[in-house]
């Protein structure tokens, strides 16, 4: 939820912390699920830097807004 209302810190802090928490307790489908949402907090910020046109890099993704296209 951090990561999409845009606390980026707060959120890699919080799925770090969970990380460690679920690797301690050896709860390996928490694990998995927390390395999803750390993922997917990536493509977030890969998908606000495209937005705002700090991506150096030109993406194959013609609209980053819309997933349907690439998943045709």
């Amino acid at each position: 939820m951090l990561a999409y209302r845009g606390a980026c810190p707060e959120s890699e802090t919080e799925l770090s912390a969970a990380l460690q928490m679920f690797e301690k307790r050896k709860h390996v489908q928490m694990q998995w699920v927390t390395w999803t949402y750390r993922a997917l907090r990536e493509l977030l910020l890969l998908r606000r830097a495209t937005c705002d046109g700090n991506l150096k890099s030109k993406s194959q993704i013609s609209n980053p807004l819309s997933p349907l296209p690439p998943a045709r």
